[in-house]
């Protein structure tokens, strides 16, 4: 690991980090140094990956000066698109850029800061992380032999141990919290609270209090106190999941908590601090929504120190084999006395040719069907119940050994085939089969209609 300083330009534009994608060997993480040049503090230095520095003489401050000139809350450094900006809060005795004094401006690169009697430099800082592939492709859960997980799966490895913001972005299903749940196991964090936040299922009238907490009578039916995520994920890890959904109006008290590390339940004045990394995750362009003004910019920084973009399933066939596996040992670990399953090399094939519009979750739910659906002990292609379009329609391979060749059966024969014999299994009853197959009722039943299946049938 090294890092170093850069002093040329502190404005130049901070790129994402895209990560996930062949070839990457270094994570850049963007870091800013602010030192005191000059005045009683002298040689205090401060450190930080957060896109906010506020300085002051309160000690709540990221950067507490003693100087008696300087006011409580004296100025802030922000992180913007366009770069880095010195903001005066109000104080009494002024802030001044290059001996100008300012409200507001952006810092040239050499930039002279001073407040008071104290005269401060700012310097931007570049942490590099070199990574290299995964030698094991397993990360506490992360499964993986394609090169392009690997490399995520090093990426992992070398972020987890450290408390920086992570997004996760990735399409539904593509394992975003079991991501999020294998840097929490990776962390020093490991033994305290991993929790769950699923931004798009909030209670839009209960948000704050879902996140903050809440005191009795702070609202009409608060009959008792409650603990919010931040309270409850306390020394462990917040993972804030469709972070894209998250209401506009609850990102500056978000921000606020995530800056100050303190959170105050709804009718209470006492504040609480709180020590929580947060991981989030999405399946939306973050950076669109800024630019739309629909999620804050300055949000978007503090929650994306590193940026993590999880593959669709279909961009990684090699992985399904092994996945494949995985979730039917897992899937055979809660079937009490469910004798030796495998799945063939015929329908492993099938497998692979998926466009899997569901991702790692929809291969998971195909697996657990087809071990519902086998009663011997290999899963062959009848026991794969595939919804429309997810392989790319090409007849499966025949092989010896198999029920009966399969050279000339569509796949819509197999689907026809699974749906009779769960419903047989079940005695034609179609809520359970349907609950069986994973689908519908009324899905059951136009699929019937489709291929033609009567009750008469299913005797």
């Amino acid at each position: 690991m090294t890092a170093g300083f850069d002093s040329d330009d502190p404005n130049r534009p901070t790129e994402g980090i895209d990560l996930g994608r062949s070839g990457i060997t270094v994570i850049t993480l963007k870091k800013v140094r602010v030192w005191v040049a000059e005045g009683p503090d002298t040689g205090r230095d401060l450190l930080v990956d957060t896109p906010k520095i506020r300085i002051g003489k309160g000690p709540d401050n990221d950067l507490p000066l003693t100087d008696a000139a300087v006011s409580r809350h004296h100025a802030v450094l922000e992180r913007r698109r366009e770069g880095w900006m010195l903001r005066d809060t109000g104080s009494k005795n002024g802030t001044f850029l290059n001996d100008i004094r300012v409200n507001d401006a952006f810092l040239p690169a050499g930039a002279r800061i001073r407040l008071g009697r104290t005269v401060l430099k700012f310097q931007t800082s570049d942490e590099d992380l070199v990574v290299t592939p995964s030698r094991t492709g397993d990360f506490h859960g992360v499964l993986a032999t394609s090169s392009r997980m690997r490399e995520i799966i090093g990426i992992l490895e070398r972020v987890a141990p450290s408390d920086v913001s992570v997004v996760l972005h990735g399409e539904t299903g593509t394992g975003k919290e079991v991501v999020a749940q294998a840097l929490h196991r990776a962390s020093p964090r490991v033994n305290a609270p991993f929790v769950v936040i699923d931004c798009g299922n909030l209670n839009k009238d209960l948000v704050g209090s879902e996140l903050f907490g809440h005191e009795v009578g702070a609202f009409t039916g608060a009959a008792q106190r409650r603990i919010g995520a931040f309270e409850a994920a306390d020394g462990g890890t917040l993972f804030l999941d469709e972070l894209g959904e998250l209401p506009l109006e609850l990102q500056p008290r978000l921000l606020r908590v995530l800056e100050q590390r303190e959170i105050t339940r709804l009718g209470s004045s006492a504040a609480k601090k709180v020590n929580v990394r947060v991981v989030s995750a999405t399946h939306r362009d973050l950076e669109q929504r800024v630019a739309e003004g629909t999620f804050r910019e300055d949000l978007f920084y503090r929650l994306s120190q590193v940026e993590v973009r999880l593959p669709p399933l279909r961009d990684r066939p090699e992985d399904i084999e092994l996945l494949s596996k995985h979730f039917l040992e897992a899937a055979l670990a809660r079937a009490t006395g469910r004798a030796r399953v495998t799945i063939s090399a015929e329908a492993l094939a099938i497998l692979k040719r998926g466009s899997w519009r569901g991702n790692v979750r929809e291969l998971r739910n195909v697996i657990e069907r087809a071990l519902a659906l086998c009663s011997g002990p290999v899963i062959g292609p009848g026991d794969l119940l595939l919804r429309e379009g997810a392989p790319d329609g090409r007849p499966a391979p025949t092989a010896a050994g198999t029920r009966e060749t399969l050279a000339n059966r569509s796949l819509e024969d197999i689907e026809k085939e699974a749906i009779l014999q769960t419903l047989r299994a079940h005695g034609g009853n179609k809520t359970r089969a349907a609950a069986v197959l994973g689908i519908a009722t009324i899905t059951l039943r136009d699929k019937m209609k489709r291929y033609g299946l009567t009750d008469d049938d299913v005797k």
